[in-house]
């Protein structure tokens, strides 16, 4: 009994500390978001406008790394706070469907962006494509590795490594494909084979980052030479000129994925929310703004048409001449007790 009300306890103030945002009000929207720069384009190329649109007022809850655990608490006690994301990764849009946290689209909301999306499952669709690949400062190390397998050989290729902290189904894919896994054949996963992978790299992994501008001081700073990082970060590295840093790419064995937005089931300005997919929707314009801005991609048709030819070339739905892994949620929404195994790993891996 005791540990039952401890547990409570704790879930109640996990709630409290991740949704600290302003009580639920009428014309309002709460979106938790990561950090780095994104929720300053957001708010200059999409929020503000949307407000001017509608009335509706917006609020960013900024949680990065923290999107999983800061909605399960919320869901646990019964006090939603937040309405709504619009980019999650694969791996926590995989754990939040399988356990409940997410609202239905309404069927009004799904015809709008089936006609826009190639991707829009029944609680969220996928706002962007994504890809984690390598990445190794020339400037740190004596040699890069320009392969999957060289990065999972620590010996030939030293160096201090790093990866993002909630990625883990998209860290086990690449695990699994460099360790020699054919890329096809990395679905259904071998977990055995891919956690002996990713044990070998444990050692060199100097940080797990959770935001664009820690990945990128990192490397400035020299902590870390190497590593996989996110496809949209390499571009503007390369334009600034860092004399840091001078960045290789390799996109053998990228681990390309979706990114989704949705809904939380029980938010209490759900209506705000539905309101706002579907003014984005109908406004390419700025999506296509703030996606530049923030050096990515976007899933939406009429938007990624309007985005610069230098985004479109990192993108992974271009030709980059390597062989990608493509992560698949679907199996990991229905691996049973291996969800549960996958969770232990990675909480003790990144901790």
């Amino acid at each position: 009994m005791k540990t039952l009300k401890l547990m409570m306890a704790t879930a109640t103030a996990l709630a409290g500390l991740w949704g600290a945002a302003a009580p639920a009000q009428a014309q309002q929207l709460v979106v938790a978001t990561f950090g780095g720069k994104s929720p300053e384009h957001m708010r200059e190329h999409i929020f503000d406008a949307f407000t001017a649109d509608t009335g509706i007022k917006v609020e960013q809850v900024i949680v990065p790394g923290k999107m999983l655990a800061g909605m399960q608490a919320q869901q646990e006690t019964g006090n939603v706070q937040w309405d709504l994301t619009t980019s999650i990764s694969a791996s926590d849009f995989a754990t939040m469907s399988a356990r409940g946290y997410l609202a239905d689209l309404p069927a009004d909301v799904r015809t709008i962006l089936e006609k826009d999306y190639a991707v829009v499952r029944p609680n969220g669709f996928a706002n962007k494509r994504g890809a984690l690949l390598i990445v190794c400062n020339k400037k740190a190390v004596d040699a890069c590795p320009t392969t999957a397998a060289e990065f999972l050989d620590v010996d030939k290729f030293p160096g201090t490594r790093f990866m993002p902290s909630f990625q883990f189904l998209e860290a086990l894919a690449f695990g699994a494909y460099a360790s020699g896994v054919p890329a096809d054949k990395v679905f259904p996963l071998d977990l055995d084979r891919a956690i002996a992978a990713l044990e070998k790299l444990r050692p060199t992994i100097a940080q797990f980052y959770d935001n664009s501008t820690t990945a990128r001081q990192l490397l400035s700073s020299g902590e870390v030479q190497m590593g996989l990082l996110w496809n949209g970060i390499p571009p503007q590295i390369l334009g600034e000129g860092n004399v840091n840093v001078d960045l290789a790419v390799s996109w053998d064995g990228a681990v390309t994925y979706n990114q989704y937005t949705v809904v939380y089931k029980n938010s209490p300005n759900q209506d705000s929310a539905w309101t706002f997919i579907k003014w984005l929707d109908a406004h390419p314009d700025n999506l296509a703004a703030f996606a530049n801005a923030d050096g990515t991609d976007t899933a939406n048709k009429a938007a990624f048409a309007l985005q610069s030819p230098e985004i479109q070339a990192w993108s992974p739905e271009s030709d980059h001449g390597a062989t990608t892994v493509e992560v698949d949620t679907e199996w990991y929404m229905g691996a049973g007790e291996i969800k549960d195994r996958i969770d232990a790993f990675w909480k003790s891996y990144i901790n």
